[in-house]
Formats: structure tokens, sequence, C-alpha cells
């Protein structure tokens, strides 16, 4: 699926594993599934952990009361600072995120990793690491959150929207990405636990300090719009909060030189064109050593940028593996995969696309790339296979894959580097049909 900005900005709060990673993995397959290599999750079972005395309507008035409790301590803290960890399991594979907030009298900053959101006065500012010459500002209409939700449809938080939004009542203060609509089912006065249950199917353990009344820690049993009955993911979050003298991160907005625009749309990056020299770039190698873009000059170099994560990399992988090996006699041409967009960093990234890669048991090479080579296209995702040409020029680029043909890959590739090095190109075969009435 081709993801343009506004939608990536709308998923961004939406951070598990695989929200996160869909709004980078593309292909023409709107198909629901599961990426190969990863097992379907085991649903936490929250229910049980509470007694029916905990269900009575008496537990469950306590338990509205420590949460109005909670919202309370969250609005009296003039200046609040948190650090938020979530980790998300699918099977025996985990994902760890972490977002901060801060607030004081100035305002609100939460940086949500690659999308940072920024309250000072009348006025909401958007930033994102994929595009650093612009960002989006507009004015506050309501209020913060429901701002959001109008300019970014379907936008919410990863995490309680009573940590930033100090006007919700009710059930809706723990409401957020994870728990649309919930309700609260039981209430644990002695280890200070809530449980909620929504109406699309996700439910939720939520847990406070009974001395500072915050948030310590959110299990979630989400279940994703769309998914079978009984899927959900387990999602483990963790809160940090404190109430600093100083923020550590400080509620500040410079714009410097880069450009204000009034709609995500004008956030998107500016694509890449076919014929711009590509800046030079380094990459890494597994066996550590670095090689350079510019040193490939005068050949023609194929480049399949994926990840482990990404569905459609996985399955177009092979077919870049038969274009090596279909021209791994021509000296003029070097074919490339190049790890992107990792969950995991430094050397992380590296020993784990280096195990994916040996298992796979691909024979052509593969470079290590921080994300910094993938933002030079401003594309909306991977699977993304460049060609460049002898002179450094973007000769042809191919963003997702085609589920239906995806063999067509090869000979698209072959025709693009002989172009490339001033080859004749072979004309494309024609059928060969059988007279009509034959």
């Amino acid at each position: 699926m081709k993801i343009v900005m506004a939608s990536v900005l709308t998923c961004a709060a939406l951070m598990t594993s695989g929200a996160m990673n869909a709004a980078y993995a593309q292909d023409g397959d709107s198909a629901p599934g599961v990426a190969p290599g990863i097992s379907l999750p085991t649903a936490p079972d929250f229910a049980s952990k509470f007694t029916d005395a905990m269900k009575t309507p008496e537990a469950l008035e306590a338990g509205e009361a420590a949460l109005g409790k909670t919202a309370a301590a969250y609005a009296a803290a003039t200046t609040f600072e948190d650090t938020i960890t979530m980790t998300v399991a699918m099977g025996e594979r985990k994902e760890s995120q972490t977002f901060t907030i801060s607030r004081n009298a100035v305002g609100t900053r939460l940086n949500l990793q690659s999308l940072v959101i920024t309250v000072m006065g009348e006025k909401i500012y958007i930033e994102t690491e994929e595009v650093p010459d612009k960002f989006v500002g507009f004015p506050i209409e309501e209020s913060m959150l429901a701002t959001l939700s109008t300019k970014l449809p379907g936008f919410d938080l990863p995490f309680p929207r009573m940590l930033v939004d100090l006007k919700a009542a009710g059930t809706a203060r723990v409401q957020g990405a994870f728990l649309q609509a919930p309700t609260l089912a039981a209430f644990d006065a002695a280890t200070s636990a809530l449980y909620f249950t929504s109406t699309e199917g996700s439910d939720a353990l939520i847990s406070f300090d009974p001395k500072t009344h915050f948030f310590t820690t959110a299990s979630y049993g989400f279940t994703p719009p769309g998914a079978p009955e009984g899927f959900k993911v387990p999602i483990n979050v963790s809160f940090t909060p404190t109430t600093p003298d100083t923020l550590v991160n400080a509620v500040a907005f410079d714009p410097g030189v880069r450009k204000e625009v009034d709609s995500l749309e004008k956030l998107a990056p500016t694509p890449f064109e076919i014929g711009t020299t590509i800046p030079d770039a380094t990459f890494k190698q597994f066996d550590g050593t670095s090689v350079t873009l510019s040193s490939m000059a005068g050949k023609a170099v194929v480049m399949d940028l994926w990840a482990t994560w990404c569905g459609p990399c996985r399955k177009g992988l092979p077919f870049i593996g038969k274009f090596a090996e279909l021209v791994k006699d021509d000296k003029q041409i070097l074919v490339f995969g190049v790890n992107t967009l990792e969950n995991a960093k430094g050397d992380e990234q590296m020993a784990v696309a280096k195990k994916f890669w040996d298992e796979q048991k691909f024979t052509f090479n593969c470079l290590v790339d921080d994300g910094t080579f993938f933002k030079t296209f401003g594309v909306g995702g991977i699977p993304l296979t460049i060609v460049v040409g002898p002179q450094g020029t973007l000769v042809a680029k191919h963003e997702g894959i085609d589920p239906k043909n995806m063999e067509g890959i090869i000979a698209e590739l072959k025709a693009e580097c002989d172009k490339a090095l001033g080859r004749a190109v072979a004309a494309p075969a024609v059928p060969v049909l059988a007279p009509a009435g034959s």
C-alpha cells in the first residue's frame, strides 16, 4: 500500500510493530495477512486477575473515584514530564518505542519519535524528521486533541489521553489509540489496578501509584481494526512521570529556515526526480567495512531497499536475487540489497540484517543504511528499488512491488541497466498467437 505523508502522520501514534511498519511497507495488495517470520501473539487474559468482588458496583464506584484522583494529579502538575516506553509483542518477537511528554505554562510537547507535536499559545506545530525543511502550523480550534483529530483523521495517542488532555472526563481519560470507548469493568484497590473493556474488543489493565496517583504501567490486549475475532496484540507500556522545577525536554519551537505549510499534504517530502544526481552516501557492509556510492561510478547499480519487518520486501527480495544471478558475470552491473528503516540501530541493525540475509541464503551483497539514504528519495515507503547510472544519476525507481507480476521486475531492471550503460535494449518478447480458428 502506498502511504502518503498524511497517513504516515496519522499512523505515527499507532506505533505497534505492525502499525508503525505498515506505514512504510508498500505493495499493491491490500489483503490482510501476517508477514513471513512473524508468529501470531498470545492474547493476554486480564479479566482472570480480578475477583467477582472487584467487579461489584461498589468496587467500580471506588475505581471511578481513584481515576478521578489520577486526573486531578495530572491537572495539578504545573510542570510535568514523562518518558513512556511501549513494548509490542508478536509471538517471540518484541519491539520497543519510547515517547516523551513535556508540559508547563509555556505549552506541551509530544515527541513520538519521528513525529513531534508542539503546542504553544494558540497554535500547534507538527514536525517530522522525514521532512527536515518544512513544518505544519495551524491554530487550535477547541483543544489540542480535538484539533489534531480534525487535522489528522483517526489520530489518537498511544497512551491515556488524560496525560495531555486535562479536561477529559470519565473513562475517556484513559482512552487512546489502543483502547477506544473504554468501560471500567473491575478495580483492585489493594494493587491500585483498573481493568477496562471496550466495544471494539480491546481491553487493558492500568495501574497507578497510590501515593502520587500517576500511572505506572498499562498493559493492553489490542484488537486492530479488521482483525479476526479473538485476535489481540499484547502491548505493555511503562510510565516514569516527574514534576521537576525545570523540564529536561523544554517546550520550545524554533522554525529556523524551514518553510511553514498549512496542511499535511504540503508536508510530504519532495520526490527525487529521474535524472537527478544522487548525493554520495556511505554504507556499512556485513564484514564491518564501509563503501560509498561514489566508488561505484562508471557502473549501473541496482539497489533494493528493504527491512526484516517489511512483508512486501521479503516477497520481492528473491526476485532481486534472481536478477543478481542473471547478471552476475556482467562486470558493469552491481546489485545490492540495502537494509534500511530497521527497528534496530547500529550494531544491532547489522546483526538483525545479517541473520536474515544468511537465513535466506542470498548470494548477492547487502549494505546497511541507517535511514539517511532512504530519506533522500522522498518516497512513502519500502520496498524501493532504484537503478543508479554510471554518472551517479537516478535512472529508474520502483516503489513497492506488483503482487500480480513480481517476476516482471527482472526484465525491467535488465532493460534499465542496459539503457543506462548505452547498450541496445532488447524488445519485450511478443507472444506468438495461433491463427484464428485453428
